[in-house]
């Protein structure tokens, strides 16, 4: 069973979705055998079955990406000297879904996202990547890009993309001139997530948050080591005391690790790569001591769109 609220605007309608009280439909998280909550917290049943809801949404998408999907091959390497000169394979997506060019103002290069077409409804979009029969070429930032559409339309399943403009508009947000990307960023900022922060201890996280661990220090420009920077990353559950994540590649072709593992992973696919005598140890330690990115998943935002509005 499942609950269904229609939330209507001058603009577009959506519907907001939540499984009922049981695991029903919730199979890819129930498998996992993680706790939706870490060892001496508590949880409303409300927020705990939107996080499960949230879990399984991730585990799906991840699993069709993990079995299909690989990262573009870097070309020519011995021909670029520095990140902004990456020629890369060509993504190979769903027809739904573009490739856009962005320049990343943190790193000062052209680099690629993956998005849903205008026009297309979202939950179309996810369909056609649940069902996708071909080889995926995308690289962890797009896979959790699609990761986090989909945990969209999951919740608000008949957003339409080409609406986006005029409802940020509407909202008074001045977007006018901003890319379309940022436009879809921002909608998943008012719907789905929390303000983006550097934190440097994770024990705060929640099933659902979104983190990014990075990478060796010098791995920043590096282009032998493009993928090994850092790891887009969605908490799923807990395995004791430990938070365990979900991201794109091979490390998690058998299912989520925790923080330690991917960092161990990112300093030694430094220290394979690398041409300096670092040992693994002095990596891992390097790769330890950096920050985390975090943006928590906006539990209250779905929990008020779910509440009905009170009559006048």
């Amino acid at each position: 069973m499942f609950k269904k609220l229609v939330l209507l605007g001058a603009i577009f309608s959506f519907t907001v979705v939540i499984g009922s009280g049981d695991d029903e439909g919730f199979s890819f998280f129930k498998n996992s055998g993680l706790a939706s909550i870490g060892p001496c917290r508590t949880m409303e049943a409300v927020e705990n079955q939107i996080r499960r809801k949230v879990a399984n949404t991730i585990f799906e998408i991840y699993d069709v990406l993990n079995r299909k999907g690989r990262f573009p091959e870097i070309k020519q390497p011995e021909l670029m000297q520095s990140a902004g000169n990456i020629i890369q394979e060509e993504f190979i997506v769903p027809f739904s879904w573009e490739v856009i060019q962005a320049l990343s103002s943190t790193e000062g290069m052209e680099i690629r996202h993956v998005l849903p077409k205008k026009g297309i409804p979202l939950s179309q979009c996810v369909t056609h990547v649940r069902e996708y029969p071909n080889e995926l070429v995308i690289e962890c930032t797009s896979a959790a890009t699609m990761v986090k559409f989909s945990v969209l339309s999951a919740f608000y399943s008949d957003i339409r993309v080409n609406s986006i403009k005029s409802f940020l508009e509407r909202q008074s947000l001045d977007f006018v001139s901003a890319p379309y990307f940022k436009k879809l960023e921002t909608i998943c900022s008012l719907y789905l997530f929390d303000e983006l922060v550097q934190i440097d201890d994770i024990s705060d996280v929640q099933l659902g948050d979104f983190l990014y661990i990075k990478g060796h220090p010098k791995c920043l420009g590096a282009v032998s080591l493009d993928y090994s920077r850092g790891e887009n990353l969605y908490c799923v559950g807990f395995r004791g005391a430990n938070a365990m994540f979900m991201g794109f590649g091979s490390l998690f072709a058998e299912g989520p690790k925790t923080a330690e593992q991917i960092q161990q992973s990112l300093a030694e696919a430094y220290v394979q790569r690398s041409t300096d005598q670092e040992s693994a140890a002095d990596a891992f330690r390097e790769v330890k001591n950096q920050s985390f990115y975090l943006r928590k998943f906006g539990i209250e935002k779905i929990k008020k769109a779910l509440t009905p509005p009170k009559r006048t």
